[in-house]
């Protein structure tokens, strides 16, 4: 996952502690962000808000049954990021390396 916009814990990009991104279970939310069946409507970029898939969703908060009961990013919220220009959109697959018999290391596939 790859921020763009450098954010300082003030921003409004939800006030998360950026290590809550690197635990596995967030990104995996982050990989299904642009999953089929996925709708962005009502994008708001001024107010940082969306409904995805009929749930309000803004950078600190969703109305999805994931984000009440664990109180973490979810993959609106994620999606919400990516349409605001805050995230990359994920890779639709990861890269697959190889190690040269000299040490290098390279990417051999990635989409």
């Amino acid at each position: 996952m790859t921020i763009l916009a450098a954010y300082p814990s003030t921003n409004d990009w939800g006030n998360w502690n950026p290590g809550i991104h690197k635990d596995w279970t967030q990104k995996a939310r982050y990989k299904r962000t642009f999953e089929a069946g996925i709708t962005v409507k009502n994008l708001h970029v001024n107010e940082q808000t969306a409904v995805i898939n009929g749930y309000t969703v803004s950078l600190k908060e969703c109305t999805c049954p994931d984000f009440s009961e664990r109180r973490f990013p979810c993959k609106h919220i994620y999606r919400l990021a990516v349409e605001l220009g805050i995230l990359e959109k994920p890779l639709d697959e990861e890269p697959q390396y190889q190690v040269s018999s000299e040490g290098t290391m390279f990417v051999i596939k990635a989409k």
